[in-house]
């Protein structure tokens, strides 16, 4: 459903295939070696082993796997960058790809706009699971922990500690199973992602950002860079640059305030965002893309306030949905919290739908679910952290088991 109602506006996606015909084909390497005959498991390191490895080739990924389909019989995934684990002069150690029913992969060797292929493998099966599970991120000492919050006890299941990292405001591009998010670096923070399936952590290492968001069904960061902000797209594994959009802040409102939560963005391509004032009250912004606008709206005393969106119906009878921003807003001082949609042509908070009897320090919408559930990772006046999770067709909270939970955010991902 979610795929209906998101529109691509601000990332396309522009990718140059290298023809791998006789003309273009070239052989770089000789003597190959590489294990066509095992099956890999996504994010298994893989080694091909030749004769004339130089420092700038690249391996790249064509895949294929069998669709039950009359017309279209097979489904595929080209110029796909492998990720590199370890390289020799006569060894590239790379991860078999994940994301993907069972497939064939082709492995290519790229140089200078040209390909050879080296051989194939087999890669079992590493699509993401079809339904969404809640995350928690939280800090131990000098490390980042990622846990999956069993939904039947409350209990967090370990996944990945980030070892000497600081991460916070962690997102998900809808239906994927990675995690992504801003890494504390120096006196900014990078772009990072942990990928569920592959098991492997990169980074944007040295791009500096001041907030992470997700858009469509892709994933945004907006950098500091020459007086303006500029949206970009974190590329993990695809060969496409993406051409970025960018927007002048107005006077009073610095990148530094925005850093405190995820951007929200709705179908008709505005970016949420909150800016921090620092004396205890925050200002909507909303950053337009088709027109560059930036949009402030006025203060309002409060100790968080965290965009989101959810589907909404058009009125008269109108079948089409579309995702509407809003906020999730606590009241000063912690206590009492609410959520409000944002009409964003007036700048308008509407009257809350939910309210909570505690701060939120977090939120997570399923845009997939019936309910369209939005959970808020919250917090007691005793300080106590628990999950709660409100049905928007049902109008009912319910709380998931658990509490005193460690975590600082939490997310949704596959």
């Amino acid at each position: 459903m979610l795929k209906r109602l998101v529109c691509t506006l601000l990332f396309g996606v522009l990718f140059a295939a290298c023809r791998t015909d006789d003309e273009s084909s070239k052989i770089f390497v000789t003597d190959i070696e590489i294990a066509e005959d095992a099956i890999f498991a996504p994010g298994d390191p893989v080694t091909v082993r030749a004769t004339g490895f130089e420092p700038q080739d690249r391996i790249m990924f064509d895949i294929r796997y069998p669709l039950e389909d009359e017309l279209f019989p097979e489904g595929y995934a080209k110029g796909i960058w492998a990720v590199e684990w370890e390289r020799t002069e006569t060894e590239i150690t790379f991860l078999a790809p994940g994301g993907y029913p069972a497939s064939t992969v082709g492995i290519l060797l790229f140089r200078e706009g040209r390909m050879q292929m080296l051989g194939t493998i087999r890669v079992s099966d590493g699509q993401a699971p079809d339904r969404y599970a809640l995350y928690g991120v939280h800090i131990s000492g000098d490390d980042t922990y990622v846990d999956r919050i069993d939904s039947e006890s409350g209990a967090g299941v370990y996944v990945k500690c980030l070892d000497g990292i600081d991460a916070h405001c962690p997102v998900n591009d809808y239906g994927s199973n990675r995690i992504y998010g801003l890494a504390a670096r120096g006196e900014g923070c990078v772009g990072f992602f942990y990928d569920l399936t592959m098991g492997y952590w990169a980074d944007s290492d040295p791009q500096q950002y001041v907030a992470v968001g997700t858009i469509a069904s892709s994933v945004g960061y907006l950098a500091s860079r020459d007086g303006q902000l500029w949206l970009e797209h974190l590329n993990a594994t695809r060969t496409s640059p993406v051409q970025p959009v960018r927007w002048t802040l107005p006077e009073g409102v610095t990148p530094e305030m925005l850093a405190t939560t995820p951007f929200a963005a709705t179908s008709d391509g505005c970016l949420l965002l909150a800016a921090d004032r620092g004396d205890g009250s925050f200002v909507p912004v909303v950053l337009c893309a088709g027109s560059g606008q930036v949009r402030v709206g006025e203060p309002i005393e409060a100790g968080a306030l965290i965009p989101f969106v959810t589907v909404r119906s058009r009125e008269e009878g109108v079948s089409k949905n579309y995702l509407a921003g809003g906020y999730a807003i606590s009241k000063p001082g912690g206590g009492a919290s609410e959520l409000r949609l944002f009409d964003v042509a007036s700048m308008a908070f509407e009257e809350p739908f939910a309210t909570s009897d505690d701060a939120v320090w977090s939120v997570a919408v399923d845009l997939d679910s019936e309910g369209q559930e939005i959970y808020l990772l919250t917090e007691d006046m005793q300080g106590i952290r628990r999950i709660r999770a409100y049905d928007r067709k049902q109008h009912v909270w319910r709380a998931l088991p658990g509490e005193g939970l460690p975590y600082r955010a939490i997310v949704l991902a596959r």
